[in-house]
């Protein structure tokens, strides 16, 4: 059999491995434990994969739309308030865009002006300087759950040892939890669940509310987490292996991801579906149903970028962006049997300059999807990216573009009406560094168009 139909038979086959019956942990050490965290359940080896499902597989084809961005709209919208920082700055939006907080960090390699503020979406500070004062800290994260208002950060020491810590709106500390390395969170919609990966070791930690440990277990280093909404189901990725979790931290059997280049693994937010994408010769997006196991559908991709996922809140609709070399847009209905509603490849401003669409969301209530677009070039030997906000209907109608400037990070609210971008600039000519914080009020670009 040619190679190439191996690999393309290989994901067909192997890839719904990733989605059969839990089984019981097993056991494992902890090495992390510290402080009275309590020790839960032990991580398990490896179980025995079922016998692989079958079904059949469609590829739909759809006409590809091209969209000029320079053609878009362009609106430019004044910000609610700015805030200028001398250190390197994140950004962080809560759920309904009520708070969002900024991290700063790097100040001139001093730690003292390492910390977090808060501030209200009308731009009064909430929290000023939350700072921890351990002069071994350099780095670090700050965002808020899912949809509480509680802020997770991250402090660490060049990959060696950090703190997760949990804060109210008040700026509040509720509790910490050490972990010995890098690490990223998740966190249940209620709160009660969080889901603590130390990636640089290959561990996870699934806390409840308060802190307290529930689970352990040894994962692949590198892997993220995703939580199912109604946070019962908790799947842990990683370029190898895909493991599923219960609430309570009962393990599934470990499945292999196929050898196929897999660039991107989604759970629906009702825990019905998986999505993949693929690249390299293989170029597919495969869904696959949780409860059976069968594969769903296949569907052709265009070669080249990233082709990330995003399923709508209400998990009727999933969105492929970042497809191809121009960086394009599809959206697919899940609602009976999947199918693809449109595709839009996106016409650079500059030809020439290497696109992106590092990120886009879909809301099903405000009717919009908006994506991040980024051209990048070359000048003066430096790196340099072009950002703009690109604004769609659920048709795939481009409505507006907005203009970000150079260099921007974004931050967005769920509900897509509150925007916060940070510029963080090289060195000027007398040594001086300013970074923008900024945040927006996105509603004029969501209003339904005046009919006429």
């Amino acid at each position: 059999m040619p190679l190439r139909v191996r690999r393309i038979w290989c994901i067909a086959i192997l890839f719904p491995l990733v989605v059969t019956v839990l089984l019981a942990g097993g056991c494992g050490n902890d090495p992390e434990v510290a402080n009275g965290d309590r020790v839960g359940r032990e991580g398990s080896s490896p179980g025995s994969a079922p016998t692989p499902p079958t079904g059949g597989f469609e590829t739909p084809v759809a006409s590809i739309q091209q969209v000029a961005i320079a053609d878009i709209e362009e609106v430019a919208l004044s910000p609610l308030w700015q805030k200028e920082f001398d250190d390197v700055v994140t950004a962080s939006v809560s759920s309904r865009g009520d708070f969002i907080a900024a991290l700063s960090y790097f100040g001139w390699g001093s730690w003292e002006r390492i910390g977090v503020d808060i501030y209200r979406r009308d731009g009064e500070t909430v929290a000023n300087n939350i700072r921890w004062y351990k002069s071994t800290y350099r780095n670090g994260w700050a965002k808020w759950g899912s949809t509480n208002d509680l802020l997770m950060v991250y402090m660490n020491n060049y990959q060696t040892d950090g703190r997760f810590y949990i804060y109210d709106t008040a700026g509040q500390q509720q509790w910490s939890y050490f972990v010995d390395g890098s690490a990223s969170a998740h966190m249940t919609a209620d709160g009660s669940r969080i889901a603590l990966i130390n990636d640089s070791k290959g561990r996870l930690h699934l806390l409840n509310g308060d802190g307290e440990r529930l689970a352990f277990h040894y994962i692949e280093r590198g892997a993220s987490g995703q939580f199912s909404a109604n946070g019962e189901r908790l799947a842990v990725i990683g370029d190898q292996q895909v493991q599923g979790f219960d609430s309570d931290g009962n393990k599934s059997s470990v499945y292999s991801v196929p050898e196929v280049d897999r660039l991107d693994v989604r759970l629906s937010p009702d825990a019905r579906t998986i999505a993949a994408t693929t690249g390299s010769s293989d170029s597919r997006l495969y869904l696959f149903d949780l409860a059976t196991g069968e594969a769903i559908s296949s569907h052709l991709l265009l070669p080249g970028g990233s082709s990330r996922l995003r399923f709508s809140d209400d998990s009727t609709s999933l969105l492929v962006y970042n497809v191809g070399s121009s960086a394009g847009v599809s959206l697919y209905d899940l609602t009976d049997k999947p199918r693809l509603l449109w595709r839009r490849s996106l016409a650079a401003v500059h030809k020439g300059r290497a696109q992106e669409t590092k990120a886009a969301w879909i809301s099903k209530d405000v009717g919009r999807i908006v994506a991040h677009y980024v051209e990048s070039y070359s000048r003066d030997s430096e790196y340099v990216e072009d950002n703009w906000l690109l604004v769609f209907d659920l048709d795939g109608n481009p409505l507006h573009r907005m203009y970000l400037g150079e260099n921007t990070d974004i931050a967005l609210s769920s509900d897509l009406t509150t925007l916060a971008t940070t510029a963080n600039n090289p060195i000027d000519r007398i040594g001086y560094v300013h970074n923008d914080l900024m945040v927006y009020d996105l509603t004029p670009l969501l209003q339904p168009e005046d009919p006429e």
